[in-house]
């Protein structure tokens, strides 16, 4: 049995947990994955651009998107993308009253990093919100995000999950999913949408 991690980092707040039960995790891993979506993104993709966090991106229609800032007093702010489904928004807008997981989700979380150059190794291995605690990977493996270095780690608690982190400009850019299963579309999804990714 696992200790339980959020589900959304940043929209852990809006949903309410159920018990915790471990998932197999994927054997595949961010890092053997090039920063490039897996085939061209559609036209419909949907265009997510924030001059406050310095990042554009693109991401399916299926999913809507939850700006979160309830903490940005202490550096952290998150976007959280969800499937759109009239029960995960009720989730999301607290409408569901029986105890239940949130969904699998996609979050980009934003927090100070501190002073340059940031310590991107040990603000995982340090932060909470880093899920580092339930890690998979004996250490982070390198990677490369919007051409800057980046790491990348498996975890697993609630749902299986994976997370890459990148420093810029003072902060950190930290990207998750949590799924299933090694097959689930959000996993692929994940790492295209990373792959339209960039600094503004």
């Amino acid at each position: 049995m696992h200790v339980c991690a959020p589900v959304v980092m940043a929209v852990a707040a809006l949903m309410t947990a159920a018990a915790c039960a471990g998932q197999p995790a994927s054997s595949s891993h961010l890092a053997d994955h090039q920063r490039t979506a897996s085939t061209q993104i559609p036209d419909e993709w949907h265009t997510y651009a924030s001059a406050e966090l310095g990042v554009t991106f693109r991401y399916p229609g299926r999913y809507f998107h939850v700006d979160t800032h309830e903490r940005a007093a202490s550096g952290h702010q998150a976007v959280a993308l969800i499937e759109d489904t009239p029960e995960n928004r009720d989730v999301v807008a607290g409408r569901v009253r029986t105890a239940r997981e949130g969904p699998p989700s996609i979050t980009l979380g934003v927090f100070a990093g501190g002073p340059e150059p940031v310590d991107l190794a040990g603000w995982i291995r340090g932060n909470k919100d880093s899920h580092y605690a339930l890690a998979l990977d004996a250490a982070p493996r390198p990677a490369t995000v919007a051409g800057q270095p980046a790491l990348t780690y498996r975890w697993d608690g609630l749902y299986a999950g994976e997370s890459v982190a990148v420093a810029r400009a003072g902060r950190i850019y930290l990207w998750s999913v949590t799924y299933l299963d090694a097959a689930d579309a959000i996993l692929r999804d994940f790492r295209d949408i990373i792959g339209t990714f960039s600094f503004m």
